[in-house]
């Protein structure tokens, strides 16, 4: 059964950032941690790194998604979001830098500055990420 952890930009979860939440996360017996986000500000960028504690599966994997009522619904504004504002350690401008297998990703706004931005940027041998 999945962990699930709220990530609240506004305060009032279980942390105000992905990157918090990423941090504890990976140190997890399980690889079923989620990572149910919130609208109210940036929920920052955040890199997944190969090498989780737990190891993800097809059944067993992290996944960061919208909360009910908090996706953008097809809105450029509405919704819990992620600005992407730096290149990061891949020099490449990216919401969110995957590593780990079987990432799930669902109805998050990912918006960068930059011309050459991407959502989901992937390296290595992430399997069976959607």
């Amino acid at each position: 059964m999945a962990t699930i952890k709220k990530i609240k930009p506004g305060g009032g979860g279980d942390f105000t950032s992905l990157a918090s939440w990423e941090s504890w996360a990976e140190s997890q017996s399980s690889a079923a941690q989620w990572a149910e986000c919130y609208s109210g500000g940036d929920l920052g960028e955040v890199t997944l790194l190969a090498g989780w504690t737990g190891t993800p599966s097809s059944s067993d994997y992290p996944k960061i998604y919208a909360a009910a009522g908090h996706g953008h619904g097809g809105s450029k504004t509405a919704g819990a979001y992620i600005e992407q504002t730096s290149s990061g350690g891949w020099g490449l401008f990216a919401g969110i830098k995957n590593e780990v297998p079987f990432l799930r990703v669902e109805g998050l706004r990912i918006y960068g500055t930059a011309a050459a931005s991407f959502g989901v940027a992937f390296q290595g041998a992430p399997d069976g990420c959607r």
